[in-house]
This record gives structure tokens, sequence and C-alpha cells, in this order.
């Protein structure tokens, strides 16, 4: 059971740009309902725009869900537990419901973005050393041995090639090899290398935290098995497959799935509760991808250190040895 990639957007850190923080607006929201408030009530207490468009639009008779909806901020599996949630009367209970998921999908990007951040600081460390070495040292050092009846062909050839690239043109340039990077940086690419073999696990889990959201909102597997289809998750089969009959666990075995969720989801259609199953389920997956997470950071931290450490000693032999072997010829 894979997702769509666009689905990985909800834990992947490099974010694009300001966006509507679903997860402050859903834990505001389901802490006054919690004690009575009215939902239009509560949207004066903001000055956020999209509050004051959503009171609006509840304001001329518009359901929750529907006036969610044209706010054009929230996905299908969201505005249909909102929308259940009217029809049974707990609203209160779906916010907070989505506030939890939306945090545990932010406490996951932070984790992942701490991975992310040695190898970032690493290369904008050595990049910045080169930089200053290119134009402020080794120009200055060749003139010296050159005065001295020395030649050393690196410094001569990078020398060469910082007057050729005058400082402010190799400065854009670099910016614009950043920003490239950056856009160029996601999900599919990045997140495989990150989680290794455990990739497809790590896909299984994201996947099954969205059926079991939906089915704790009250919605039956059927329907919400159509909702991750609708937002791109490749569940088709599994659509198919729970119409004409068939268990979960004999479809998603047939997929290759995780002994773990397999193991889960007998037990779980068993005792008839599919939910707890999963619940389960994601418990013991989630501490899994914590603590690999969390033991991948703690390698890479020193490695990155020792890399960097390697890299800045090379420059520094790179600038040293020729004045020192001038010296000696002297």
């Amino acid at each position: 059971m894979r997702m769509g990639g666009a689905k990985h957007m909800d834990i992947w850190p490099m974010g694009k740009g300001k966006h509507f923080q679903k997860e402050v607006f859903f834990h505001e929201k389901s802490h006054y309902l919690k004690y009575g408030m009215n939902f239009t009530e509560l949207l004066v207490l903001s000055d956020r725009e999209e509050d004051q468009r959503l009171r609006q639009s509840l304001l001329v008779g518009k359901p929750l869900s529907e006036a969610m909806e044209d706010l054009e901020c929230f996905s299908k599996k969201e505005l249909t537990l909102i929308k259940f949630s009217e029809e049974t009367g707990h609203v209160a209970e779906a916010f907070d419901t989505l506030y939890q998921s939306l945090k545990g999908a932010r406490e996951f990007r932070e984790k992942i973005l701490g991975l992310l951040l040695y190898p970032l600081i690493l290369l904008f460390a050595t990049m910045v050393f080169f930089f200053f070495a290119l134009y402020f040292i080794i120009p200055p050092m060749d003139e010296m041995l050159g005065a001295m009846g020395q030649h050393q062909t690196v410094l001569r050839g990078l020398n060469d090639f910082q007057a050729q690239i005058p400082m402010p043109y190799f400065v854009m340039i670099f910016i614009i090899g950043v920003y490239m990077v950056y856009k160029r940086m996601n999900p599919q690419s990045v997140l495989p290398i990150i989680f290794g073999k455990q990739y497809k696990n790590y896909e299984e889990m994201q996947s099954m935290e969205s059926l079991h959201l939906l089915l704790r909102g009250g919605i039956n597997i059927l329907e919400a098995l159509e909702i991750l289809l609708a937002e791109g998750y490749e569940v088709g089969y599994l659509v198919e497959g729970v119409k004409e009959g068939e268990s979960l666990s004999l479809l998603l075995e047939q997929r290759e799935a995780s002994s773990l969720l397999l193991q889960y989801l007998r037990l779980a259609e068993e005792t008839g509760d599919l939910e707890e199953g999963l619940f389960s389920y994601l418990l013991v997956q989630k501490a899994f991808f914590k603590e690999f997470l969390r033991k991948k950071t703690a390698l890479l931290e020193p490695t990155a250190i020792a890399i960097m450490g390697v890299l800045v000693f090379l420059l520094s032999m790179l600038l040293t040895l020729p004045m020192l072997n001038a010296y000696e010829s002297l």
C-alpha cells in the first residue's frame, strides 16, 4: 500500500513559503469547542484572514465542512472527517483528532530536518571556506611565490580561475546553484536515501496512519479507501478487493506488506476492531522509526564533523605546502 508522491508533503520539512497553519487552527478550535463555545463566536477571537472568511461563510448559512472547503486549505480526508462529525455532533473530537495527527506529522518533520541539517551545514561551511581561500588567500600567496621564483600548478590554476570570474559573479552563481538544489529537493528523491531499506515500511506506515485517521473518525473501510484513492494513494486494488468481500490482510499480503502490519491486521480481523489493530501497529512502527531517526542523527553528527575537518585540512594543506616548498628551495 503505497502513497502518491504529494502525500509526502505532510512530513516533508522543506516547505514552500508561508502556508495556513492547520495544526494551530485545529488545536485552538478544538480547545474552545470542548468548553461549549459556538463556532461562529470563537472565530471572532481571531484576526487571521482565513478565520474571518470562514466566519462569513458560516454566517450566510453554509455547513462547516463546505465553508472550510471554500478556503482551499484542507485535504479531502480532513473535510470528510469534519462533514461526518457535523452529522454525529462530535466536531470538537474531530478537530482534536486532526490536531493530534498534524502534531505527529510536524514532530516527524522536525526529526527529518535534524537529520538533514548536518550535511547542509557541512556543505555550506566547506563552500564558505573555499570562497574565502579562493578570493582572499590564494591571489596574494600565488603572487608571493611568483616573487620568490616559485610556481605551484594548482595555486596558479585557481588564481587564474578567480581572475576570470569576479567575486560578485561567483556569489551570484553560488546563490543560484543553492536555490536550484533547494527547489529540486523533494521527498521522492531524499526520503528513500534517509530511510534506505526501511523506506517501503515507512510508506506503508504513512498510508496506514491516514487510513486509521479516517476509521477513527467513524468512516467505514470502503469509503475511507475511496477517499485515500481520490487523494493519490495507490489503493485501487484494495477498493476493488474490499468490494468483493476479500480481507484487508489477504490483499496486502499479496502486495508483500510487512509482517508486522499483517500480524496486527489478522488479529484485528479476528476481534472485529480494525481501528484498534491499526492503532497498535502504528504505536509500534512509529516508535521504531523515531528510534531509527535518532540513531541515524547520532551517527551522522560526528561523521559530518569528521568529514568537514578532513576537507578543511586538505584545503589548508593545499595553501600551506607550496609556501613550505618555496622556503625549502630557498
